[in-house]
């Protein structure tokens, strides 16, 4: 019973590993686009800030 009990929580943690993971990538290309959006907007605003 518990070996059953133990696949599952193995297998649940696996899965939110690989979900963080993902997550954490889309996230990263989204933050790099933003932040080259933001640098470019500031380029072409210095006054600003």
């Amino acid at each position: 019973m518990m070996k059953i009990a133990l696949a599952k929580v193995v297998r649940i943690f696996g899965r939110l590993l690989v979900l963080g993971w993902v997550t954490t990538k889309a996230l990263d290309r989204a933050g790099a686009a933003v932040n080259s959006q933001e640098a470019a907007e500031v380029e072409e605003s210095p006054g600003e800030g």
